[in-house]
């Protein structure tokens, strides 16, 4: 936060704190946050993961526009669909403290998307923490330079199947 202030990047010193937090240690990150349009989809990503069941099939094409439109360099596109996958994880590791009785450690946004999540029924702990690892796992594919579309598909249709119980996808 202070390495954001003295640099003038950022104004508010309770903002630079937020961005500092969600930007684990990386200006760079920090200042990406920054952006509304990222806050904006972040918020909408995280409402889509609370979601029962997961709609894997439309938030895999909103995914893949959102990692596109981070620019034609491949590298880019990989450290913005790698930095959602941290934030599936999060949330997971968030939805895993809450079901667990455990205090919340996330932002507010993450917090809320929880709250949102534990509205619905049908969460089981063991479940989350499953999805949890798959989102810590799949950056790896991304690594090795898979096909961008597939590592995004097959991602969300494992995370779907992994804390969707047979009762909830058929809607009881």
């Amino acid at each position: 936060a202070a390495v954001l202030i003295e640099q003038k990047l950022v104004e508010d010193a309770s903002e630079a704190a937020r961005l500092a937090k969600l930007g684990e240690g990386s200006v760079t990150r920090a200042m990406d946050l920054a952006d509304p349009a990222l806050g904006q989809f972040r918020a909408s990503f995280l409402q889509a993961l609370a979601a029962r069941p997961l709609r894997n099939v439309p938030l895999s094409k909103q995914v893949a526009d959102f990692v596109d439109a981070a620019g034609k360099e491949a590298s880019l596109r990989r450290a913005r669909l790698r930095w959602l996958m941290g934030l599936a994880a999060e949330f997971y590791r968030e939805l895993a403290r809450c079901l667990s009785g455990a205090a919340p450690g996330g932002d507010a946004m993450l917090r809320q998307a929880a709250q949102l999540a534990l509205n619905k029924p049908g969460w089981d702990v063991d479940r989350v923490l499953q999805a949890a690892d798959l989102a810590l796992d799949a950056p790896s594919y991304v690594d090795r330079n898979a096909n961008q579309a597939l590592v995004i598909d097959a991602w969300l249709e494992q995370l779907s199947t992994t804390i969707t119980p047979a009762a909830v996808a058929a809607g009881k």
